[in-house]
């Protein structure tokens, strides 16, 4: 089994969680100023509002990611949390980079759904600092979008 993929990055592991974590603490200290002092509302709405908006970044960045992607003969196999989903080639749609992200991602569209829902994402490795297109990841697409059509 070949690897094809990189883990999750620390901003998203640790820096978005520990942002999410001091708009929670700030909300939380306006909450009591607001009920103290009899301060306007809007200074509670904008910490929450914040707080909505990382949590719906970090919702579809980190979590939505597969750490590790193996590919093993005609399947790919994706591993997350302990558990493992083997997708032959035969039951891939479509599998694409993800280009207005950076770091790039692959996402892969399987014909019904898993576990995991029926897109798969994952980071391929890095290639150089610019996260260039790795040549192994973009030879098993092509070898897979060919087998499916």
């Amino acid at each position: 089994m070949k690897k094809i993929s990189q883990g999750v990055p620390f901003t998203q592991k640790i820096l978005f969680p520990a942002t999410l974590l001091g708009i929670g603490v700030y909300a939380l200290l306006a909450v009591l100023d607001v009920f103290h002092d009899g301060s306007s509302p809007f200074v509670l709405l904008v910490p929450m509002g914040f707080a909505a908006l990382f949590f719906i970044m970090i919702k579809m960045e980190a979590f939505s990611l597969f750490e590790e992607v193996f590919e093993d003969g005609e399947t790919l196999v994706f591993k997350k949390d302990g558990k493992c989903v083997r997708i032959p080639f035969s039951e891939i749609e479509k599998i694409q980079y993800e280009t207005f992200w950076r770091p790039l991602k692959v996402r892969v569209n399987t014909t019904y759904k898993t576990e995991f829902g029926k897109v798969l994402r994952f980071y391929p490795p890095r290639v150089g600092y610019f996260y260039e297109y790795d040549h192994d990841v973009k030879d098993l697409m092509d070898h897979i979008n060919n087998h499916n059509d």
